[in-house]
């Protein structure tokens, strides 16, 4: 009688945590159902700001997630931005009429990856380094087993190139950091102003799915259930 209470308590138990897991992704409004469907569903922002908070940086899947939420939130941010700009803008029979700043550089992202290849080429030797050290102390340097391997050889043949590399950013660190500047300068310059419509289309939210697969979401959700206590 007693196996037979405690096995029904478990149950019940098990049964309402799965209730409260869950249990899908609802694309017309955007949110989250729960297996109980007397709970309330789950807004998409919630879901993505706990997720966020339980990936593991060390799993290949977890960095995939991350990089797409990434891209979620910054089109996000680019609405929010735009619903500003577009309650201050002027009555147009399309939507509002705004001013719009003209910069010389509208994008320095390109400038700062070229600059900043350019200007780190003269201590990327001291960066192998680094990492032959932390492999060293993680136990990662292990013996190489083959018969042929000079190991004196293959330390003066990374010298040389440690070197050149070094001998060659010296020539691309000053313009590597000019190109970072001229970018930075360059999207704080302005050379004008344009007229812009905003629709009231492109201040729709953007929909998970334009962004997840449906294999990651429901991956996603199931990563969710688990390390999120309800």
């Amino acid at each position: 009688m007693k196996n037979t209470i405690f096995i029904t308590l478990i149950s019940c138990i098990a049964l309402s945590n799965d209730l409260n897991k869950v249990q899908k992704y609802d694309s017309l409004n955007d949110v989250f159902l729960y297996a109980n469907v007397e709970n309330e569903s789950l807004r998409s922002d919630y879901f993505i700001m706990n997720l966020k908070e339980v990936l593991d940086e060390d799993d290949l899947f977890h960095k995939k997630l991350k990089s797409v939420i990434r891209k979620y939130e910054n089109r996000k941010d680019l609405i929010e931005d735009l619903k500003l700009k577009f309650n201050s803008g002027l009555d147009h029979e399309n939507g509002k009429k705004i001013n719009e700043d003209v910069f010389l550089i509208k994008n320095p992202i390109n400038f700062y990856f070229i600059g900043g290849l350019l200007s780190s080429l003269i201590i990327a030797p001291f960066l192998t380094d680094i990492s032959d050290i932390t492999n060293w102390f993680n136990g990662e340097d292990d013996e190489n087993n083959d018969p042929f391997y000079d190991a004196d050889e293959e330390e003066k043949s990374r010298n040389n190139r440690d070197e050149n590399v070094k001998n060659f950013g010296k020539f691309t660190f000053l313009p590597g950091i000019s190109i970072i500047t001229i970018g930075y300068f360059g999207s704080k310059y302005k050379i004008g102003q344009k007229e812009r419509i905003i629709t009231k289309d492109e201040l729709i939210m953007p929909n998970l799915l334009e962004f997840f697969k449906e294999n990651e979401l429901d991956m996603a959700i199931k990563i969710y259930n688990n390390e999120i206590k309800i």
